[in-house]
């Protein structure tokens, strides 16, 4: 047996119990909420002691932005769709972000709690800002098209542009968790993406 096989199979091991305290958590947030949820019941639920839930997650804060960044690499085929089906990076960017303020809205508590903790302490482990996220990947891939077809600036990396759309986007985003008027946010949106890509087209 290689050298390689068993270190496959902790990694896969690790990666299934990251996985597992995700899902319990979220589910007992859901049910409960966010406050009403110990580490404990987290642990207990996902049969893995409590120092391990430490291991993997310092905190519950970090558990949420674990669970949120996965969402968004699971939308990959909805940027896919969207890249064939949308004529611009303006079209592509806002029904991307329309999208996700959907997920957003059944999901509000636990988009409170990232937002608040991204701002708090955007660096902090667990936290990847930008293109290191799910969101962060697939604003890229839609940001590479249009420097691909002529439409954005290409003297700067895709990473970089999608790391300051992110923050317009969360700006944006805690406005909207201020006061919950879905058509202000699409509004809102539209004229974030509107800024960008006015300071960022050939």
């Amino acid at each position: 047996m290689s050298e390689a096989e068993p270190n496959n199979r902790r990694q896969r091991k690790k990666e299934a119990t990251k996985n597992k305290i995700i899902e319990v958590a979220v589910e007992l947030f859901n049910q409960q909420g966010f406050e009403l949820t110990t580490n404990q019941q987290i642990a207990g639920r996902a049969d893995v002691a409590i120092g391990t839930l430490y291991n993997y997650f310092e905190t519950k804060e970090l558990i949420v932005s674990a669970y949120i960044q996965e969402v968004g690499k699971d939308s990959v085929p909805l940027v896919d769709l969207i890249l064939k089906e949308e004529p611009d990076t303006r079209a592509r960017l806002l029904a991307l972000l329309l999208k996700m303020s959907q997920w957003n809205d059944i999901n509000r508590e636990l988009v409170e709690i990232y937002v608040r903790s991204r701002m708090q302490a955007p660096h902090k482990s667990g936290h990847k800002p930008g293109a290191h996220s799910g969101f962060g990947f697939n604003l890229a891939k839609i940001l590479k098209l249009g420097q691909q077809q002529g439409e954005l600036r290409d003297d700067l990396s895709v990473e970089y542009l999608a790391r300051h759309l992110a923050m317009m986007y969360f700006t944006t985003l805690i406005s909207w968790l201020d006061d919950s008027n879905n058509d202000t946010l699409q509004n809102n949106l539209a004229q974030s993406i509107d800024l960008f890509l006015n300071g960022s087209k050939r």
